[in-house]
């Protein structure tokens, strides 16, 4: 937004004694649609939160929230309100980097987090292409769980994260595009006699114990397979809710119970472990680049995200989809 154009828009906007805390706190309410997720992002206390609104309603002169059962939605003026406010305070925080970067064409950072070391060699070669595309970049790979680096993406610690789907309510204020679409095999005890057989049904493991991995930590890779069993006509049997492969192999190869991978986990197991393709269309489990809008390289990232994108969509219709992309 051109500076003039930020100027006028907060002149005909906001009365004087409203503040920047007050607008990202709004935004923030609107994003998670709940003043108690809201607060916490924001690390601030809820009573705190919800005076600020109040104090910029009665500023305002208008309501800006109307509660509904389980959340908050805006009222039309604050629709009005939001449509302004977000690329005013992109506006805003985007002057640090201005500064520090001086003369266009400066260096510009992406802090990337990813968890694992196979998502991240998927990646590779796509970013090899940015920065040829785009050498004004400066990719920074950072290793965190996916919850947490949401939480530090909508805190400006990171500016890009690649995870599972996290639901919609999670990615409210942030942009997003399919990285991955992959559909999990099975793992079994080797002497399992679903083994014998090329691909499986859901429904033939209805009887079987689970190990889920845990959606606090990996947002849809738990919630994506118990959708998928109900889709089967079976609630799984949840014996083990798991944070890493090792426990994972563990399990299935005591007998403990069923387990599952993604096609970009390592396809070495160990003695013990076996695996088995599902049918086609039984579970698929996204995994997403989703970035901050405010982020000094939004406009690279959204790059890399159209080729991501693409490259899922090729492999999702059965097209060549190799893992480098072409020059």
């Amino acid at each position: 937004m051109p500076s003039g154009a930020v100027r006028s828009t907060c002149a005909a906007l906001l009365p004087s004694p409203v503040e920047l805390r007050h607008l990202r706190t709004f935004v923030a309410v609107a994003d998670h649609a709940s003043f108690s997720q809201a607060a916490a992002s924001l690390r601030v206390s809820q009573p705190a939160l919800s005076r600020q609104i109040r104090d910029l309603e009665e500023e305002l002169g208008r309501p800006l929230f109307r509660r509904e059962p389980g959340r908050v939605v805006l009222t039309s003026s604050g629709a009005v309100l939001l449509e302004h406010v977000r690329p005013l305070l992109t506006a805003v925080d985007g002057l640090p980097a201005i500064v520090r970067g001086g003369a266009p064409g400066a260096p510009r950072r992406l802090r990337l987090a990813h968890f694992g070391t196979f998502l991240a060699l998927y990646l590779t070669p796509y970013l090899q292409r940015l920065r040829q595309r785009r050498p004004g970049v400066q990719v920074e790979l950072v290793e965190v769980l996916p919850v947490e680096a949401l939480k530090q993406l909508r805190a400006g610690e990171l500016d890009a994260v690649l995870t599972g789907h996290p639901g919609a309510a999670r990615l409210r204020g942030l942009n997003h595009a399919l990285m991955f679409r992959e559909q999990p095999s099975v793992l079994l005890r080797a002497d399992h006699p679903l083994l014998k057989k090329r691909r499986v049904h859901l429904a033939e493991l209805a009887q079987e114990a689970w190990a889920l991995w845990d959606e606090r930590m990996f947002p849809n890779f738990g919630r994506a397979v118990e959708e998928a069993c109900q889709r089967a006509g079976f609630t799984p049997r949840v014996k083990a809710v798991v944070d890493d492969m090792l426990h994972v192999y563990a399990g299935v190869a005591a007998g403990e119970y069923v387990g599952y991978m993604g096609s970009l986990t390592s396809p070495s197991r160990p003695a013990g472990v076996g695996a088995v393709r599902l049918v086609p269309g039984s579970m698929v489990i996204d995994t997403l680049l989703v970035w901050s809008p405010r982020a000094a390289a939004a406009k690279d990232i959204e790059v890399l995200g159209s080729w991501l994108e693409a490259a899922a969509v090729q492999a999702s219709a059965g097209t060549a989809a190799a893992a480098t992309p072409a020059g």
